[in-house]
């Protein structure tokens, strides 16, 4: 196998999120070959204080990787320019890196998973990333130990330097969500595969903010890349406590229960780069929407779209 490929973790208080994140990954194999960099923002407020001070005493007690590296910040990024900062200097050193956020646990094969999956898939160029994680979706009928699909997830994954930039500089603003949003065959494949995504253009175009996943899948959408999964998730998300930017305190949410792959080694299957049939029904049928949901994502979300094509994008400036 090629060297190990790196691991960030952007963090700030959240402390035992954030040990359990990297008790799970130093339990994993090859976690003595990997080097570890941790991304410490400063606190914003008072609140932060706390979690910060523990983070930062746990920090030096942190062993069973090849190397524990701190990015100790002196002001507050916050925490997209926290791991963009961070991301970009360890691309200065490495072509590849995996990055998680703070509150995932990881199993055991984790970095095993990700290292074989990137030595077997890297060159296959409609390949974008590799994530750990899998949807709760029914697998049965499935025989493989990974699949790919048009659509990514950042709780633990992999990408390449050049693939990351390239995002970075032509993907991930609002002129590439303008320049879908202009062709009426781009917008509508966009919708026809997830009417969300579609509003997700929209409100990046209006607001000017700009959100990572939105652009990167629609890019996928369009441009035939995939993103490799596992069958049995390799990554459990404990961010459903309010603690986070995202998904409020939910502490009965399922996916904190999610069962996560147990063993200790990974040794990905020969796939097709090409979506199969069964896994993309399941992940439609995950994804159905209740009835209000569907009538919404079926009139608002094409209604706003047609506004915003017959205005010529005036009522967003």
């Amino acid at each position: 196998m090629k060297d190990f490929v790196p691991i960030l973790i952007p963090t700030l208080n959240r402390y035992n999120h954030f040990k359990k994140c990297v008790e799970s990954l130093a339990i994993c194999r090859y976690a003595d070959q990997t080097d570890l960099y941790i991304a410490l923002d400063y606190p914003l407020k008072e609140s932060h204080w706390d979690g910060y001070k523990k983070i930062s005493i746990y920090i030096d007690e942190i062993n069973g990787f090849k190397s524990v590296n701190v990015i100790k910040r002196e002001k507050n990024f916050g925490a997209r320019n926290n791991i963009v900062d961070a991301r970009n200097e360890i691309f200065s050193h490495y072509d590849r890196i995996i990055v998680t956020e703070d509150d995932n646990e990881f199993s055991p094969n984790f970095l095993d998973y990700i290292n074989n999956c990137l030595d077997k898939y890297e060159n296959k160029e409609n390949v974008l990333a590799i994530t750990g994680y899998n949807r709760m979706i029914d697998m049965s009928g499935y025989d493989k130990n990974i699949y790919v699909a048009l659509s990514f997830c950042a709780w633990g994954y992999v990408m390449l330097r050049k693939d990351y930039q390239f995002l970075q500089k032509e993907v991930i603003n609002s002129a590439y969500a303008k320049n879908i949003l202009k062709s009426w065959k781009k917008s509508h494949l966009i919708y026809k595969r997830s009417p969300p995504l579609l509003s997700g253009l929209l409100s990046v175009a209006k607001s000017g903010n700009v959100t990572s996943d939105t652009m990167i899948v629609s890019y996928m959408i369009l441009n035939n890349k995939y993103c490799i999964w596992p069958t049995i998730s390799k990554v459990r998300n404990h961010g459903f406590d309010g603690g986070g930017e995202h998904f409020g305190n939910k502490p009965d949410h399922p996916m904190l229960k999610q069962e996560i792959d147990a063993a200790s080694f990974f040794e990905p299957d020969d796939i097709e780069i090409q979506e199969n049939a069964i896994i993309k029904a399941r992940i439609k049928k995950y994804a159905k929407q209740s009835l209000f949901k569907r009538l919404l994502f079926g009139v608002y979300i094409p209604l706003r779209y047609l506004i915003y094509r017959l205005t010529d994008i005036i009522i967003y400036k």
